[in-house]
């Protein structure tokens, strides 16, 4: 969801190559509701909806499912053909693996880059610190 369009059309379109496919739903936009947990009482709070593009791809007798945010048909339909391909347990399903593995390396360096910036921001405050009982006010 969160790889490159380009990497995964550059994999998928060389597999449609020689792996025969059939849509079984085009891609369509979809709204899902995002949740996350409250922090004092631990319950689930909806914040709002997130638009989704999805498809179906069907490879040999399994469907493969793609959905990803926002509108984009292409990369929702690639997806979903990869899916299908890795799900088939087809001898191109390593290739599909490989490129997992390699868009969780760029995400996981580009979320760490995100965050080095976001650190170097963060301001330093000293809570209570010592006080000195000179100062009128702190006697």
């Amino acid at each position: 969801m969160q790889g490159d369009a380009s990497d995964i059309a550059h994999l998928a379109n060389m597999l449609r190559e020689s792996i025969a496919c059939e849509i079984v739903k085009g891609p369509m936009q979809e709204l899902v509701m995002f949740q996350v947990e409250e922090s004092v009482e631990k319950i689930d709070f909806n914040v709002g909806e997130i638009l989704v593009t999805t498809a179906e791809v069907r490879v040999n007798d399994v469907i493969g499912y793609g959905m990803v945010m926002d509108v984009d048909e292409q990369k929702a339909t690639d997806c979903a053909f990869l899916m299908a391909v890795y799900e088939s347990r087809s001898p191109e399903m390593q290739a599909v693996e490989n490129l997992a593995e390699a868009l969780a390396r760029k995400t996981e360096k580009r979320m760490q880059e995100e965050k080095e910036i976001v650190s170097s921001t963060r301001v330093q405050f000293e809570v209570m610190g010592g006080q000195d009982p000179n100062v009128a006010h702190n006697a």
